[in-house]
This record gives C-alpha cells, sequence and structure tokens, in this order.
C-alpha cells in the first residue's frame, strides 16, 4: 500500500490559521485519495507546560483540537487519535533513539532556536531533554504506521529528513523494517506568518495574542486582529516577501480562505488601500471561520468524541503494535 499519510498538531496553543492553511485544509482536500493517520500530538507539546495553570488548560486543548479537525471536514473514516493513546509511540522512540546520534540532534535548527526561550521562574536557563529528542518520537510517530509521506511545515523539514535517514540507517543494519517517508509537497498556501512580527512564522503559543488568529476566534477578535496587522507606508497591495512581508502575509491568507492565486489577489486590490484590503481578508476569514465553529459547536454538542477516540486509538495501536512487534524481532528483543 503506497497511499499512507502521517500528520500531527501540536496541543502547546489554540490552533491557529496558520495550521488550518498550511496543513488541516491540505488534508482534507487528501482524505479521498489516501488513508490518514491524523493525531494531537499532546506528548510533543509536555516540554511546553511550565506549571500547574497551563497543564489544567492542555486537556481542553487536546479536545479542541480533535473537535476541529473534524470540524475542519476531515472525515471520521480517517484514523484521528492522540498521540498519549498509542503507547508506541513513545516505546519506539526510546529504540529510535539508540540508533540516533547525539550530534544529529544538536543540530537540529528548532532545538537551537527553542532551547533559547526556556527560562525557569527564577530566570536561570534550563534545556528540557525532550527537546533534544523531540526528532525521535517524531520519526516514530512516522515510521509507526509505514506512512509513505508527510505532510508537515517547512520548520519542520530537517526533522523528517533526520526520520529519513533513522529509516535507512536501521534497514541497512537489519534488513527492511521500515518505509522511508516522504514530503507531500503541495503548493496550497504558503507559510502564515506572525500578524505583529511577520518575519517570524504565526505560533498558537505566542503570548502576543495580535499575533495569531484562532479558529475559534469571535468575528471582532479576527477584524481587530486583522486591522493591528502589520504592514508598510507603501499602501499598495501586490506581493514582496522580502520587502513587504506583512501585507504579503495578509495576501498569502486571503488567498488561502479564498482558494485563489497570489497573481489574482494582486490583480483584485491592484487599485486598492490597505484599508480596503484588509476588511476583504476579514470578511474572508470570518466567513470561513463561520462554518468552522457552527460544525465545532454541533460536534461537542452531539458527538460521543470519548468513544470515537478510544475506537480510533483501537485502530492504531493494533497497527502500531505489529511494527513494534516486528522491530523487537529484528533487535532479538522477541
Amino acid at each position: 500500500m503506497n497511499n499512507i499519510i502521517v500528520s500531527a498538531i501540536t496541543t502547546s496553543g489554540n490552533v491557529t490559521i496558520g495550521n488550518y492553511l498550511a496543513m488541516i485544509k491540505k488534508l482534507v482536500s487528501l482524505q479521498e485519495k489516501y488513508t490518514l493517520f491524523i493525531f494531537g500530538a499532546n506528548l510533543h507539546a509536555l516540554s511546553t507546560i511550565k506549571n500547574e495553570n497551563e497543564s489544567l488548560k492542555f486537556k481542553q486543548r487536546i479536545q479542541d483540537l480533535i473537535i476541529l479537525y473534524y470540524a475542519c471536514g476531515l472525515s471520521t473514516k480517517n484514523i484521528i487519535f492522540v498521540q498519549s493513546d498509542i503507547y508506541a509511540h513513545t516505546y519506539l522512540a526510546y529504540l529510535l533513539m539508540t540508533h540516533t546520534n547525539l550530534g544529529e540532534l544538536k543540530r537540529m535548527i528548532q532545538f537551537k532556536q527553542k532551547s533559547l526561550l526556556f527560562k525557569s521562574e527564577n530566570k536561570t536557563k534550563y534545556i528540557p531533554s525532550g527537546l533534544l529528542f523531540y526528532p525521535c518520537l517524531m520519526a516514530a510517530d512516522i515510521l509507526l504506521y509505514d506512512a509513505n509521506y508527510v505532510v508537515v511545515g517547512k520548520d519542520q523539514k530537517q526533522h523528517l529528513e533526520l526520520s529519513q535517514n533513522i529509516a535507512k540507517r536501521i534497514n541497512k543494519k537489519y534488513g527492511f523494517t521500515f518505509i522511508v517517508p516522504k514530503i507531500l509537497e503541495l503548493d496550497f498556501t504558503k507559510k502564515i506568518y506572525d500578524l505583529q512580527n511577520p518575519n517570524q512564522k504565526m505560533s498558537k503559543s505566542s503570548q502576543d495574542k495580535n499575533s495569531y488568529i484562532s479558529l475559534l476566534d469571535s468575528k471582532s477578535e479576527v477584524k481587530t486582529k486583522i486591522l493591528k496587522a502589520k504592514t508598510d507606508s507603501e499602501n499598495k497591495v501586490y506581493f514582496d516577501l522580502e520587502n513587504k512581508k506583512g501585507i504579503s502575509n495578509l495576501i498569502i491568507i486571503y488567498a488561502g480562505f479564498k482558494n485563489i492565486s497570489i497573481k489574482e489577489v494582486e490583480q483584485e486590490f491592484k487599485n486598492k488601500n490597505y484599508f480596503e484590503f484588509k476588511l476583504k481578508v476579514i470578511a474572508a476569514i470570518n466567513f470561513e471561520l463561520a462554518k468552522i465553529q457552527a460544525n465545532y459547536q454541533k460536534i461537542k454538542a452531539t458527538w460521543n468524541l470519548k468513544e470515537l477516540l478510544k475506537i480510533n486509538a483501537q485502530k492504531a495501536n493494533l497497527i502500531a503494535q505489529k511494527k513494534i512487534d516486528l522491530f523487537l524481532k529484528k533487535l532479538g528483543l522477541k
């Protein structure tokens, strides 16, 4: 079988329009042609929890993410589950750690960047070891299900390349064990950037609420955030990601929600100013979010989500355990 896709979103914050345009919407378009394994990556988010107050929000974020997967249009025929419900993820992650070099992990760009952000309450720096071993868990997430393709953001490309190298290394050492996955390249939309600092990716864990738009934001919140979005003084709508990052980011967002090309956006707003353009961006976002939020409320009120996740976890666990058993035999542990 060569049509399996694995994808996930971490549960470290609210699901944003960046997550939606760059990943969830892609998955919805692929679900008729591929078998999808999609999960809430709550284990990956553990290193971001700094106190009890944050952990209390964790369970709700996991539930919100799963409901939003369905509310955005993903079908129940897909295997959608919570990462921590499948113990094989952490089991395989350790087995993969024993086949991964420390130098490989330290070279990960995300490790270098995120390790600078961690400080304890007394302002001393600390780096959770989970941050270092994050790529091994990600490799386990993918390799467990014989994924042919992975839908990930560009910032995760280096991690996927490491997953590929680990799989090749193990296959060479023990004989064929893992399918080497590929990135499924789809130019559905480009990366979505921070509304206040378009030099960095939109992040659901940002402390600045005006820097991102959540899928559950109200119409007034969307309006406020887009009107406050950083642009430039030229007041002309055209795409130039190097010199006009703020307005280019809004063009990407508008194109994604309207399902049109960047060229079409430029043509539509050729003689319009930024305020006129922003009003259209607000309308496009709110139109689609209204449908998603209505679905979200209906699913939350009427579905037995706990039972659905239990069934999906059983399906995922059956497949994952077969892969674990195969690898354990290769290692002489079974």
